[in-house]
């Protein structure tokens, strides 16, 4: 019986290009080229202790698995090995999605890159618009790209993260949190909370999750998905 190929998807987040001045960009540029750099001697050891055993002899494929959106996305896709595949999620349809290009001030280059990304993509998932949310409004389309994030998620093997520390601008921002814990934890967790009509869209759209932090793991120790009661 033939053994899988060894494979990884990473998937990207982080700010708009708005929040990315040129140091800034110069900066996530070389942290991810150390990170990815990192990655691929992490696959490379474990291809080495595992194929033929464990899988196939073919080279590990690594996926980068992105928004393709202006800022982080990008420079993320430009550091990464040329031998690297990429995959493109959209959260919403192409034709949509490419007017958020259309309003910067390098609109023409920022959507010629957008359409060279995706013709470079091995593949190209469009989320489809959610019901009742309009996409045209500003409170709408970012919860369309909170939905890109939860789906996202569901996707990868590892997150790769650009933040700037700082609370996010709104839903679907880099580090949203739309509820949040108050005071110590017990088990169970019991507590209460009033939802906008779009927040019980995106809860019954499946797009929740709970995310728990720890000294250990700040980034994020355990999460599961927030599912609506019957």
């Amino acid at each position: 019986m033939p053994k899988p190929r060894l494979a990884l998807h990473i998937g990207i987040a982080g700010h708009r290009a708005n929040k990315l001045g040129p140091e800034s960009r110069t900066a996530v540029e070389h942290a991810l080229r150390t990170l990815y750099e990192m990655i691929g001697e992490a696959i490379a050891k474990i291809a080495l202790e595992t194929q033929d055993r464990i899988y196939s002899t073919a080279a590990p494929l690594i996926r980068i698995v992105s928004g393709l959106a202006e800022g982080a996305d990008r420079i993320a896709i430009t550091a990464a090995p040329a031998e690297w595949r990429l995959e493109a999620i959209l959260p919403m349809p192409r034709a949509e999605y490419a007017r958020d290009f259309l309003g910067s001030a390098t609109a023409s280059d920022s959507n010629a890159e957008f359409e060279r990304l995706l013709a470079r993509a091995a593949s190209v998932i469009e989320l489809p618009l959610l019901p009742g949310i309009d996409v045209r409004d500003d409170v709408g389309r970012a919860q369309h790209y909170h939905a890109l994030a939860a789906f996202l998620v569901r996707q990868i093997d590892l997150l790769v993260a650009v933040w700037d520390g700082q609370p996010a601008d709104g839903p679907g921002g880099t580090a949203g949190v739309i509820v949040p814990f108050a005071g110590s934890l017990g088990s169970p967790i019991a507590g209460s909370q009033k939802l906008t009509a779009p927040q019980i869209a995106g809860l019954r759209s499946g797009l929740w999750y709970v995310n728990l932090h720890t000294a250990a793991f700040p980034g994020g120790e355990i999460r599961g998905q927030v599912t609506a009661a019957q």
